[in-house]
């Protein structure tokens, strides 16, 4: 499954504006896609409190200002595969005093595992004895 954060109408991630409680739950295997413009980045935060307090102090750039990648108005793409359930706390670090996240640029996904496959069907009967 593709999951694209965010909507054309409100900008992709570019304009992605949520509370602190907000989540987007999805499963393993999931391929997460985030485009935005050159005024944005992602960061993957190390837990709660740097989330709530827009701490990037520990925190892990996954794209950058220069992404590349996208096209037009949403020059930049990053994509990836959950591959393994947690949760993943994603914020811009973008503006004065980290301002996007502060104004609630910042998503937490929760990943769950993937539904289990269905059973293959039962094997036919045994033929009836001669």
């Amino acid at each position: 499954a593709r999951l694209l954060v965010g909507e054309e109408s409100s900008r992709y991630w570019s304009g992605v504006r949520s509370s602190p409680d907000s989540r987007l739950e999805v499963a393993v295997g999931t391929s997460l896609e985030f485009r935005y413009n050159y005024a944005h980045d992602l960061w993957l935060l190390p837990g709660e409190k740097a989330y709530r307090e827009c701490d990037f102090s520990a925190a892990t750039q996954l794209a950058g200002l220069g992404q590349g990648g996208g096209q037009g108005t949403w020059p930049n793409l990053y994509e990836a595969v959950v591959d393994r359930p947690g949760v993943l706390l994603l914020a811009c670090s973008v503006g004065i005093s980290r301002s996007h996240c502060g104004q609630g640029q910042r998503i937490r996904v929760v990943v769950v595992p993937s539904p289990p496959a269905s059973a293959p069907p039962p094997p036919p009967p045994p033929p009836p004895p001669p």
